[in-house]
């Protein structure tokens, strides 16, 4: 006997999670019916449900099975993306690259015997799953690019990652070297390793609100490597990103990552390009890089 699938897609593509986290399944339901329109009441059903990218004729992107009874009504309600998974991966689909299409099976049964019932596009896209996806892809496109004396590329935040902070407690901090000339500030490109220091160091002080923390902490394009560059890389981003560059950092002072010593760390001035000394103490502006 042949069966029928009434598809109720568009008002039911609800995410399952009401909270302010990110949603990992979407609700579906549908009505079974035999070949004549009767409805199939109080019946175990199994329905294999896959992503299908493209068309109707595409790629299957993920495929995952679901056994639940009917209603008294023949509705069967079921979350996709909490079914038993048979291929691809839920958390890998790529919502945003191109439309896609819910490919119904089912055997009325409860077997594993499945007609194809037809298969519907998702004209509302999960996007909450899309973001989530392209948020947890790391990717370089849309960060500012610095080219290192060493051949190496720096990545820059776009923006500034805070316009007010301050560098941290007023001590010497035993793993950090004292830079007390230009020369040597312009040789420090430890950025990474000196923000470790400085966190190892400082903890949460302060509530964590201080420029080191702030970019150890940073998830950012899909990375959560990023860390206060030292003076020597906060000055060829100068260079190359300041006013006689490519424009793209304004003209504020920014903090680096070297120490100068115990009450001072080095800035550099991305008006004039002046380089020096501050009190750890006052609030500037700071941006984030990583390798």
């Amino acid at each position: 006997m042949k069966y029928t699938s009434l598809f109720i897609l568009s008002a039911l593509l609800l995410p399952v999670i009401t909270t302010a986290q990110t949603p990992q399944s979407f609700k579906y339901q549908t009505v079974i019916r035999d070949a004549s329109g009767q409805i199939l009441a109080e019946q175990q059903v199994s329905l294999r449900i896959s992503i299908v990218a493209g068309d109707v004729a595409g790629e299957v992107e993920y495929t995952e099975s679901h056994s639940v009874t009917s209603t008294s009504l023949g509705l069967v309600a079921l979350n996709i993306g909490e079914g038993t998974v048979e291929t691809g991966d839920w958390t890998t689909i790529a919502w945003g690259s191109a439309e896609h299409f819910v490919r119904i099976e089912l055997d009325a049964g409860g077997g594993t015997d499945y007609q194809l019932m037809g298969t519907s596009q998702l004209l509302s896209v999960p996007y909450a799953l899309h973001a989530q996806t392209a948020e947890n892809v790391p990717r370089t496109e849309g960060l500012l690019q610095v080219g290192l004396p060493d051949g190496n590329i720096l990545y820059v935040h776009p923006t500034d990652n805070s316009t007010s902070i301050v560098w941290g407690d007023l001590i010497n901090l035993p793993r950090l070297d004292n830079i007390t000339s230009l020369d040597a500030a312009n040789m420090d490109f430890k950025g990474a390793a000196n923000t470790l220091a400085i966190v190892s160091a400082l903890g949460d002080f302060d509530n964590g609100a201080y420029a080191a923390k702030l970019c150890a902490d940073l998830v950012a394009f899909g990375f959560d490597d990023w860390y206060l560059p030292a003076a020597g890389e906060l000055n060829i981003m100068y260079q190359q990103l300041g006013p006689t560059g490519s424009g793209d950092i304004p003209s504020w002072i920014y903090w680096s990552s070297s120490e100068d010593v115990g009450l001072n760390a080095w800035t550099q001035d991305f008006d004039s390009g002046f380089q020096g000394v501050v009190a750890k103490f006052v609030s500037l502006r700071c941006r984030c890089v990583r390798r």
